[in-house]
C-alpha cells in the first residue's frame, strides 16, 4: 500500500491509496491523470443528462405527445427513454423504408401513436428501458 498525489485532466488534485505491483499502481494514476475528478465528471454527466432531458421534452412538446405521469425523478428519466424509443422508430424505418410497402408504414405510425398515447407511465417506459426496439414495441403495444 502507498498513498500518491494524482492531477487529474481537470486540475484537480487527489490523494489516493493504492495496493499491488508497482506497475499496476503507476498504470492505474497514469489513467487517473487522464481522467476527471469525481466531481467534475458527476457535473459533466449532470449536463448530459439535463441537454438530453430538455432535448426529449422539446420534441414532446414538438409532436403533442402527451405528458408522462410519475414522480419528477421518473418522468425525467422516462422522458429520455420514450425519445430514444421514437429515435430508434424514425431510424428503423428511414434504413427500411425501400422494403416496407406504404400501407405498412402507416400502419405501423399508427401504432407508435398509439403507443405514444396510451403508455404515458413513466414506470413503464423504465421498466423497458433496456428492451431493444422491436422488443419494446411487443410489449408496449398489448
Amino acid at each position: 500500500m502507498a498513498k500518491y498525489e494524482v492531477k487529474h485532466k481537470c486540475g484537480h488534485v487527489a490523494n489516493i491509496e493504492l495496493f499491488g505491483e508497482t506497475n499496476k499502481r503507476e498504470y492505474r494514476m497514469d489513467k487517473m491523470s487522464n481522467e476527471l475528478c469525481a466531481e467534475c465528471y458527476k457535473e459533466k454527466m449532470e449536463i448530459i443528462y439535463k441537454t438530453k432531458e430538455n432535448e426529449a421534452m422539446e420534441q414532446q412538446d414538438k409532436l403533442g405527445l402527451a405528458n408522462l405521469v410519475g414522480t419528477e425523478r421518473q418522468i425525467k428519466w422516462a422522458v429520455t427513454i420514450r425519445q430514444n424509443f421514437i429515435n430508434e422508430y424514425n431510424n428503423y424505418i428511414d434504413e427500411n423504408r425501400s422494403k416496407m410497402k406504404n400501407e405498412n408504414i402507416v400502419k405501423s405510425q399508427e401504432m407508435l401513436k398509439n403507443i405514444l398515447d396510451i403508455k404515458i407511465e413513466s414506470e413503464l417506459w423504465i421498466k423497458y428501458k433496456d428492451f431493444d426496439f422491436k422488443d419494446m414495441v411487443r410489449v408496449l403495444s398489448k
